[in-house]
Formats: C-alpha cells, structure tokens, sequence
C-alpha cells in the first residue's frame, strides 16, 4: 500500500518538485480533517499489521505503522501551520556569505538525494564535469514498485549517454497497451472514454535502472556518498560549502562532521527538503493531492492488459457546510510487473490545503 499527500504549490514559489505522502479522509474542502489513526487496537492497525515490513512506496511513501503516525503528524503539522509573520522565524538552512571559499571547490556539482538526482548526476557526469551525490538513506536504490513511464521518454535517457538500450530493456518488466482516460456520465451527459498507445505503458524496475546509472556514474569518476546527512549549505562567492554528517543505522545523525564543497548544488529531496521548507516558510500550499495506492492480485490475465491514466467513476460531488465542498474521487491503474494477475491502482482527489 502507497501512502501519498502531494502538495500544490502557490504561483510563483519555488519546489523541488519532489512528493510528501499521507493518507487522509476528505470531510470538506474548506474544513478537511485527517482521520485519526487511532490506537493499537484499531482496526487500522489491524490492517497495517499485516503488511510486510518493508516500505513499498516511492519518495516519502510508507506501509508501516510507524510511518503511518509519522504521515499523521505532518498533515497535522501542514492543516495547522501558521503564516506570513505568525509563523516565526525563518529557518535558517542555507545562508549567503560575501567571501570566498578556503580553497577552490572540491566538485563542480553536488546534487543531493540519489533516487531521481542519479540521473541528472550522470548525464553531468558524462560531460566532463565533477559530481558527487549525496544520499541520505543507507543504500542508493530504487523502490521495488514499477515506474510507468513511456518508451520516447526511455529514449532520451538513451540519448543522453545515461543509459544504454540493453540496460533499458533489462529494466522493463512489463509493456502493455492501450491507454484509457474515462469519465463518468451524468444525467445529462454520457460517460466518455478515450483510448490512447504508448502513454505511461511501460513498467520499469526502478532498482534495475537506478544501479545501472550508477555503475556508470562511478566508471566515469562520479562519486556517491551514502548514508550522508546535509547539514547546511553556506553559499560564498566562489561556491557552495556543505556540512555533512553519517547516518547510523538507527536512521539518526552522528556527531562525526565532514564537509564537501562545489560551485552549483542540485537539490533533489523533494518536499521534505530543508532548503524547500525555508524557500516556503510561512506559505501553505494552494491545494492537496491525496492519494491512496495499492497492489492487487487475481485480476483475469486476459483482461488485465491496459492502463487506466485517468478516470472516474462518479461525477462532481458536493459536501461538507451547506454543499460548498466540491469534491471528484479519481483513478489510475496499470497491470504490474510482478504477475499476470497483478494490478496498481492509485485513487487521488484534490483539496485545498
């Protein structure tokens, strides 16, 4: 099960585009509040019991109990943050310093979190620049659900020198076809279907194409730091320095400090990112995406052969105080990689934050 909130970010402000997930239950658009988790006697926790320990998400995604309360105090944390100038102080994570460097920097380019920023540390790699990548997790890898994605975009990683076509074709574990994007009916209108090819119908394995990037990041001099912490960024005039610390195996930071240093930094940590959180200190989202995934199996394999991009199943609902809440439950689905009868399926709504 895939546990995501992702946050809509206001005009103008800048993002990571990364994603943080929670599950919630949507009781209005103006007044939405996210159902307790409960107790250990929960029926909740009675589900989540059963899981398998291993996380199965992607960034920020959770199957545990644990990381469910966790996912619960954020969105606490998000509905009841305070802004502009009630929000207090501003954290103070990368700070500006008008001198230059003690010595001239160690990389051309640091990027910081390896599941995505692998791939841009590559392909830079491979055009003669220094880069060095920063990973917070013990090991670099990817999750071991699909990602759907489309061969033209396969293609440009090919292009890019990131890849090989061998090394892409390993990684695939499933290609199907077509694509439907559907949309309930009404009263008034009729229920509209529309099927498209070579849309997001390819399942890759994430972890098969993040070590393969990474094998050849490091044959060309790059160089991956995992189980590393970033403590900061001072940004001087000739470059960036950057106070790094290890992780134990508990997850926790050590007290041991090193520093690496470089001319840009790529910030790929998406929306827990200390850098994002002081850029929108004091600024909520515009609005929510709340999703919950899962994987299924005993799907006939005879049918079980096309995506769903987008489609709903019930029309534009009204709830919460005097109807004002509008509110459309949407979904996607792809046959999954791990079997035949097996199914992805995301159900998504959007909210206001």
């Amino acid at each position: 099960m895939l546990l995501a909130l992702a946050l809509l970010n206001s005009p103008g402000a800048l993002t990571t585009g990364g994603r943080a997930r929670a599950l919630g239950r949507v009781a209005s658009r103006a007044r939405m509040s996210f159902t307790a988790v409960g107790s250990e006697q929960s029926r909740t926790f009675s589900v989540m019991a059963k899981l398998n320990e291993r996380q199965t998400g992607g960034a920020g995604g959770g199957t545990s109990w644990e990381a469910l309360k966790r996912l619960d105090e954020s969105w606490l944390r998000l509905r009841t943050m305070r802004t502009g100038k009630e929000a207090g102080p501003l954290p103070v994570f990368v700070r500006e310093l008008p001198y230059a460097l003690d010595a001239p920097p160690e990389y051309d380019v640091i990027v910081v979190g390896g599941t995505i920023g692998i791939f841009l540390a590559c392909a830079l790699q491979l055009r003669g620049l220094r880069v060095v990548v920063l990973e917070r997790a013990l090991e670099l890898r990817g999750r071991e659900q699909d990602w759907n994605i489309s061969r033209k975009e396969l293609a440009e990683l090919i292009a890019a020198g990131v890849l090989s076509a061998e090394e892409v074709e390993a990684a695939i574990g499933i290609e199907f076809n077509p694509m439907r994007c559907a949309f309930a009916g009404t009263d008034e209108t009729p229920r509209v279907e529309v099927w498209t090819k070579d849309v997001l119908n390819v399942g890759v394995r994430p972890d098969s194409l993040i070590q393969a990037v990474r094998r050849r990041f490091e044959a060309n001099g790059g160089v991956v730091r995992e189980g590393t912490a970033l403590g900061g960024l001072e940004v001087h005039t000739d470059g960036v320095r950057a106070p790094i610390r290890p992780v134990a195996a508990t997850g926790s930071t050590e007290s041991d400090e090193d520093f690496v240093s470089g001319r840009l930094v790529l910030d790929a940590m998406g929306n827990a990112s200390p850098v994002l959180a002081q850029q929108r200190h004091g600024i909520k989202p515009d609005g929510v995406c709340l999703v919950v995934g899962t994987a299924a199996t005993g799907y006939d394999p005879a049918s079980n052969k096309y995506g769903d991009i987008i489609a709903t199943a019930s029309p534009l609902e009204f709830g919460g105080a005097e109807n004002s809440s509008p509110m459309q439950i949407f979904w996607e689905a792809f046959p999954a990689s791990s079997g035949p009868k097996d199914r992805t399926t995301y159900m998504f709504t959007f909210v206001d934050a």
